[in-house]
């Protein structure tokens, strides 16, 4: 842990650097760097203003986690990612992938749905298709397509 203490009086939770008992916002040694990174951050932030959007689709939602993983990733000139915004692409990356594992079974029950439906079943299940066959009549329609 950091060996400096926040303006609180709390001892600063952050990993020291290696070679060094600070973090990088406390080393000494980086006080030019911080000084240049805090103010590339604030410039940052002051420009970020983005229109609102509306998600009316789980598609939506894919292609904002898409675009929102794009915006926050870059790089130092020596090529290190900062550890937060890893850690917000690992976040993002994890929901986009629940998601589109999400979207993915939406669209196979719906082809599912449409298959039944051309066999003659209704909401009733009037007539019986056994899930082998719909799931067989699927797959030959999806590679006729």
């Amino acid at each position: 842990m950091c060996e400096a203490y926040t303006k609180t009086g709390k001892q600063c939770k952050m990993k020291p650097l290696k070679n060094s008992a600070f973090c990088f916002s406390h080393d000494p040694s980086n006080k030019a760097k911080h000084i240049q990174a805090t103010s590339l951050g604030g410039s940052i932030k002051q420009s970020a203003r983005l229109k609102p959007i509306t998600l009316k689709s789980p598609s939506d939602a894919l292609d904002l986690i898409n675009d929102t993983i794009n915006r926050i990733r870059y790089a130092d000139k020596d090529g290190a990612v900062h550890i937060q915004t890893a850690r917000a692409v690992a976040l993002l990356v994890g929901k986009w992938s629940e998601l589109y594992k999400f979207t993915e079974l939406e669209s196979r029950i719906a082809n599912l749905e449409s298959t039944l439906v051309a066999q003659g079943v209704t909401e009733d299940g009037i007539e019986e298709v056994s899930l082998s066959e719909a799931l067989l009549s699927s797959q030959r329609a999806k590679n006729n397509v």
